[in-house]
């Protein structure tokens, strides 16, 4: 059939319905002893054949149509555009010698050719159109129904929206900043430069407007800003022109407060443990379908505050409007994967409010969280016939009108896999190229019994895929040779591919179903590493939580995965094969309440860091991350290579953090218990205090209570104990209204509970605490404590920590500027008129707003545009400054040969001045010295040196330096103000600071490099400073020697001879061979015992 003397064997399979042949399996031997592809409509046969399966006759399964792939529906004019169809009648019968007419019409609907064809025998057409001259979107019509569609251009032309990460995106909250981008390359694949391209962005409410895209090289970009504009869809038209050829690309994004969530969820199964064992979409047949309908305030994502609190928009009884999820909750239709509509009046359809779902299904599980109530469920009869279906539903809301969807599938034996240790516990640690264990695990629907290995009788994977990092069919014809698969008593076991991933493999198996034997598939997941790497955030005190705005210092560790099992996890030093040098890095970042990606670069900036001992240091520093549990997914790169790999680390953010403690009284004076704290007698009372403090101070050792305005005190009606705890019957109990008194003062609450009231007997308890301020922001803590008849105090050693800073002579440097960002060539838009008689221009441009600018001071000017001068790095951004931004507008006039500018006006500005090559002018606390002019651009630099940006504390300000004697002979160079050379001091490290005083001196400097040398100097001026090269010795200007290790792009890592880099202590680096030194101190007021008698604390004079 394919020409290379390989045959297949095809077999068409009833899958999901009786007599519904919609399932193809494919062996290259006709006994099928390994059945190794399962393919559906539109797939390709095989990796090495150019056949896709185009059609099945689902009725009958005694046909199967290939046909040769389309790779691409873009065609340049006079191209043959080549195409086959099939005609089908209602049973899905596939009918032969029935004539078709066929017509090709542009996007008009004008008419540029037509045809008659007959089918085949078998019920199948080829056919073909030239395709027309002109530039457009053309579609193939079947007897009058478009069919296909395909484009004609003269070059390729790719738009996109994205996020200001670059990240493509459809739907946005309201008042977003995006990006609108365009690819342009040649027929060819060339990257096309000194293209002209715009967009045109249709409104919701039906205005326009249109923004030039800036860039070259392939990529044209520009930044739109729409905070205040309405909801809806927007239409973005991409225009480009090329060598006299003009081309469009459409697409489009979404503006959206609210958005619908529809999820399947069989609700038998939410007693399970947490993850995805809970979150089962199947059903049994005969059973009941529930499928959830929640409306999301799209702002906040589907959670915001604490955990329990869930950002969802009521659906029923919307602000007291008495109306029923009935009335709101419409089910459009309920189809099968093939596109069949069942009937709806057969499936008892019933739409009923969350809390009502554990009664109404008989469900064990406690039900949802009380802000769900007023979400809604759709329930109704499984249908007979297991496969898979759809469900669409509409929400008539107050807020607007949602639609959306949800699968779920009706199967007897839900079956899904794991790996699995040689003892059949889950065990993730694999690595590419080794033998893996996957177990089985397939459960009866109808009875939830997950059945026994042994009723498992055969076991076969079909299909396997990398599907992070990056998605890629691994089960190819090569893999399969060396998988050496094999099914023993449950468990599949296989080499794994050679790829770092996750990967997700489906499988077919066959099982003993109470003597009768059920065949089905499942799916299963597996994840191979070369390492495993993980962060801990990095705190003096834990819990560690970091306060708002407060750097975060992560610390970065890899280990082999053969030593990452729990097993090895402290009986071995940790180490990695190779790792030293791999640049660490954060490839995303969530807020896991919020639901939201944050974008690096807008709400964070990362100093990077390179591993070095199996360790490395990975700072975050905040810009816009409001308070919650965040996850990041960490990449490593092997710069020598490229190769990365991946890892994941946490860390919590909070505005203030409660302590609360048991209160002991002893003469008039209240003393806090720490840990434990005591025992309490039966029937006594017991008094808690609450305090709130900044998470700052509290993280570094040094806690004091957070000054709270009156605008945020405590809530003494909401502020309480939410519930104990009988550790030993693992039961809450709520307590009596009268057994708890709470009261409060600015962030400083008492709450005494009544044990009489509560618990009888002896036994130890955990009281749980919830502390609401007047803003609503609520934070929960957890106490224990225990009651006895007798307490016996017997004597006991005193030991106390002690704080411990462990050091390195190894400073990782992150230069976060990279050439001159003063130094561009900034092209002009709109048009100009010269008025001969007035000898004045009137220009108007289009640059992030209309701006009409007017000269008399140079003749006849050709382009003008309005800028916005960065007061953080000199850069001139297209259109004025944002409000409150920082910066200077501008305008800007050429004629050619000369400029004029004015820096102090409007919308409506006059430009002055005449100055031309060579000469300066002063804008923005800069003096800018022009380097070219054009009739549509002009090149400036700053005249005084090099520009970037200067970070100090969480702010930027512009940062000039004067590069080394040649630097104009650099091709790169990076440069940057470090604040201080002790790292602790640079990151703010309050805790060090505290006890490590001899230590708090400033050391800042300079750092410049070109890859080849470094240059150090404690001020900004770098024209008299001596570079040294890699592995060369450099001196700083306080004394510290420092071997240089790395210049690599915005990395300079150095070593110290005579310094250490996290506190600055001078100490001689070779006297240790690890290179980890460890510093301490000890107080004699941290040492002392509790003194039963007096009740206070005691000390121990060491002298």
């Amino acid at each position: 059939m394919t020409g290379d003397g390989v045959n297949f064997t095809f077999v068409l399979v009833d899958n999901s319905f009786p007599e519904i042949y919609d399932s193809v399996y494919i062996d290259k031997s006709a006994n099928f002893s390994r059945i190794w592809k399962s393919r559906k409509i539109g797939k390709k046969i095989d990796e090495t054949v150019n056949y896709v399966i185009a059609e099945i006759e689902f009725a009958t399964g005694n046909k199967i149509i290939l046909a040769p792939p389309v790779n691409d529906s873009m065609y340049s004019g006079g191209d043959y555009v080549y195409f086959v169809g099939f005609v089908e009648n209602s049973t899905n019968h596939l009918k032969g010698n029935q004539t078709v007419n066929i017509t090709l019409v542009d996007s008009e609907g004008n008419v540029i050719n037509s045809t008659e064809i007959n089918t085949t025998g078998d019920g199948c057409l080829n056919a073909s159109f030239k395709a027309p001259s002109g530039t457009g979107s053309y579609f193939i019509e079947v007897n009058g129904t478009p069919a296909e569609v395909f484009s004609v251009e003269n070059f390729k032309l790719y738009g996109e929206i994205t996020n200001l990460a670059g990240t493509p995106t459809y739907l946005f909250t309201p008042n977003p900043k995006l990006k609108i981008v365009a690819r342009l390359k040649t027929l060819n694949g060339q990257l096309i430069d000194g293209a002209s391209v715009s967009a045109s962005i249709s409104y919701p409410d039906g205005t326009t407007t249109s923004v030039p895209l800036a860039g070259g090289n392939g990529t044209y970009e520009s930044e739109l800003n729409l905070e205040g504009k309405p909801e809806g869809k927007y239409k973005v038209d991409i225009i480009a022109t090329y060598a006299s050829q003009k081309q469009e690309f459409l697409t489009a994004f979404e503006i959206k407060s609210v958005s619908l969530q529809i999820a399947a969820i069989n609700t038998q199964f939410l007693d399970s443990a947490g993850g995805p064992e809970a979150m089962v979409d199947s059903f049994a047949p005969n059973s009941k379908v529930s499928i959830a309908v929640m409306l999301i305030n799209s702002s906040k994502g589907l959670m915001e505050g604490p955990p329990e609190e869930v950002g969802v928009i009521d659906i029923e009884d919307y602000k007291g409007d008495g109306v029923n999820c009935s009335d709101r909750i419409t089910v459009l239709s309920v189809s099968d994967e093939n596109g069949e509509e069942l009937n709806k009046s057969s499936l008892n359809l019933t739409i009923v409010n969350m809390s009502v779902v554990p009664t109404l299904l008989n469900v064990s599980d406690e039900g949802p969280s009380e802000i769900m109530y007023k979400q809604c469920m759709v329930i109704f009869d499984a249908p007979q016939r297991e496969g898979f279906y759809k469900v669409k539903i509409s929400v008539d809301h107050p807020l607007g009108k949602e639609e959306g969807t949800s699968r779920f599938s009706i199967q007897n034996l839900y079956a899904r896999a794991n790996p699995v240790d040689f003892k059949g516990d889950d065990f993730w640690f694999y690595a590419p190229n080794e033998t893996i264990k996957i177990k089985l695990k397939i459960t009866d629907l109808l009875t939830r019994q997950e059945l026994n290995a042994s009723k498992i009788t055969d076991a076969k994977i079909i299909e396997m895929y990398k599907v992070w990092p990056s998605y890629k069919d691994v089960f190819t014809d090569d893999y399969r040779a060396v998988a050496n698969e094999t099914m023993v008593n449950g468990t599949i076991r296989f080499i794994t591919p050679g790829d770092e991933g996750f990967f997700m493999f489906k499988f077919k198996f066959r099982a003993n179903l109470s003597g009768t034997i059920k065949e089905g598939t499942g799916t299963g997941y597996f994840m191979l590493k070369k390492y495993m790497i993980w962060g801990d955030p990095v705190c003096q005190m834990q819990p560690c939580i970091f306060g708002s705005g407060e750097n975060i210092s992560v610390r970065i560790n890899v280990v082999d995965i053969n030593k990452a099992s729990l097993l090895d996890i402290g009986k071995s030093q940790l180490t990695c094969t190779g790792c030293d040098g791999l640049e660490v890095d954060v490839d995303e970042l969530w807020n896991d309440q919020l639901m939201k990606k944050m974008e690096k670069g807008t709400d964070y900036k990362i100093i990077k860091g390179f591993v070095y001992n199996s360790s490395a240091t990975l700072t975050i520093n905040p810009v816009n991350l409001p308070s919650g549990w965040y996850h990041i997914d960490l990449k490593l790169t092997d710069l020598s290579t490229n190769d990365t790999y991946f890892g994941w680390a946490g860390f919590e953010i909070r505005n203030f953090w409660i302590d609360a403690r048991q209160i002991n009284v002893a003469g008039g004076n209240l003393t806090a218990s720490f840990g434990m704290g005591g025992a309490y007698g039966v029937n006594s009372n017991v008094l808690f205090g609450v305090v709130a403090y900044d998470p700052q101070s509290k993280m570094n050792g040094m806690p004091q209570p957070l000054i709270i305005t009156n605008a945020s005190i405590l809530n003494e009606t909401k502020t309480g104990v939410r519930a104990i705890n009988n550790e030993k019957i693992g039961e809450p109990m709520k307590p009596p209204a009268n057994s708890t008194t709470v009261t409060c003062a600015a962030n400083n609450c008492t709450i005494t509970v009544d044990l009489s009231k509560i618990v009888s007997s002896k036994g130890r308890y955990n009281i749980e605490l919830t502390v609401v301020d007047m803003n609503g922001n609520k934070d929960m803590e957890n106490i224990e404590f225990e009651t006895r008849s007798v307490s016996v105090f017997p004597p006991t050693i005193t030991e106390a920590w002690i704080e411990q800073q462990t050091d390195t002579p190894k400073r990782e440097l992150r230069l976060e500027n990279k050439g001159d960002s003063c130094l561009s060539t900034y092209s002009l838009s709109g048009s100009c008129s010269f008025n001969q008689s007035t000898n004045i221009t009137n220009c108007t441009s289009d640059m992030n707003g209309q701006h009409n600018i007017n000269t008399s001071s140079i003749q006849n000017a050709t382009m003008a545009g309005a800028y916005c001068i960065s007061g953080e790095n000199g850069e001139w951004h297209w259109g004025y400054c944002s409000h409150g931004g920082i910066g200077t507008n501008i305008s800007i006039a050429v004629n050619g040969t000369h400029l004029a500018y004015n820096s102090n006006c409007g919308y409506n500005c006059v430009v002055s001045g005449n100055y031309t090559t060579g000469q300066t002018f002063e804008a923005g606390n800069i003096t800018w010295q022009i380097l070219n002019i054009t009739p549509y651009s002009f090149r400036i630099k700053n005249a005084n040196g090099v520009c970037g940006k200067k970070f100090e504390g969480y702010g930027a300000s512009l940062l000039v330096v004067i590069p080394p004697n040649n630097s104009q002979n650099f091709t790169n160079f990076y440069f940057d103000y470090v604040t201080n050379l002790i790292r602790n001091l640079q990151d703010n490290n309050y805790w060090f600071v505290q006890q490590f005083p001899e230590f708090n001196s400033s050391r800042p400097v300079y750092v410049y490099h070109n890859t080849t040398h470094i240059w150090i100097s404690d001020t900004p001026n770098f024209s008299s400073v001596q570079g040294v090269p890699v592995n060369d010795i450099i001196n700083d200007s306080y004394g510290g020697k420092w071997k240089v290790l790395k210049l690599d792009s915005n990395s300079v890592v150095l070593y110290g001879q005579n310094v250490l880099a996290q506190t600055g202590a001078f100490v001689n680096t070779s006297l240790s061979k690890s290179g980890v030194f460890k510093l301490a101190a000890v107080n004699e007021e941290w040492l002392g015992y509790w003194d039963l008698g007096e009740q206070e604390q005691k000390g121990i004079d060491l002298r």
